[in-house]
């Protein structure tokens, strides 16, 4: 039975790399920190939808996940 190769191995997703970020809050600390703008707007949940895009257009490559976890994680820190 042959077993399909993944996209990725696993010492490349337990390392992060090439191409796979890290979305735990415990990686957050390793993107770029959140401009003024993305603060203003991550503190406020009715925005925090809108940081976490304006974190992603500021900080390509970014991901989705990434994004949502170094807001949240401002958000978290912050209270």
């Amino acid at each position: 039975m042959d077993i399909p190769k993944g996209k990725y191995t696993v010492d490349e997703i337990q390392q992060g790399g090439p191409g796979f970020y890290k979305t735990c809050p415990d990686c957050a600390g390793s993107l770029p920190p959140l401009s003024p703008e993305v603060a203003d707007l991550a503190l406020d949940p009715a925005t925090r939808i809108a940081a976490i895009k304006l974190y992603r257009d500021q900080n390509p490559p970014t991901g989705l996940a990434e994004a949502k976890v170094k807001v949240e994680t401002f958000c978290r820190d912050s209270s």
